[in-house]
């Protein structure tokens, strides 16, 4: 008796929610992005050559990896692609002189410098090639960077 109660109840179930015995028909169905994508945190701000400023984050979402620029004037996305070197975290630093930043990112783990005037983006090389997850850095008085790196323990 219990059997045919659980049975009636699946057969109701399975009618109100339009279940068909077709194993064919079921359509697949858009969920959106399977990944929260984080909010954004600047990390710092630039004066442009052509006026203005822009503030500078780490995109790292589903679609790609970039290092992301606002006008806080205009609102204007500067998007700086990353997603080809391997999909890591990113670490900016605004170099000494204002007049670049520097990023480590891929896999294995390099240094990028973009130029704010030219917008260009230059690979200055990869330090450890089984390095590329940064755990911390610094910025030396004498304006060298260093990063340390995981899995292998390198700083770079």
């Amino acid at each position: 008796m219990h059997s045919m109660v659980l049975a009636a109840l699946f057969s109701l179930l399975a009618l109100a929610v339009g279940v068909t015995a077709d194993p064919a028909s079921p359509a697949p169905e858009c969920l959106g992005s399977p990944v929260k994508i984080p909010e954004l945190h600047f990390w710092f701000v630039t004066p442009m050559p052509d006026g203005g400023h822009v503030a500078w984050t780490a995109y790292e979402g589903a679609d790609r990896n970039a290092m992301l620029g606002v006008h806080t004037g205009t609102g204007e996305l500067t998007w700086v692609d990353t997603t080809s070197l391997g999909r890591t975290h990113l670490r900016l630093h605004r170099a000494a002189d204002g007049k670049s930043i520097f990023i480590f990112t891929g896999k294995p783990g390099r240094f990028l410098r973009y130029d704010l005037a030219s917008r260009e983006l230059t690979d200055l090389g990869i330090p450890a090639k089984t390095g590329h997850y940064w755990l911390g850095d610094t910025l030396a008085p004498d304006g060298r960077w260093y990063v340390g790196t995981y899995p292998k323990a390198y700083l770079v």
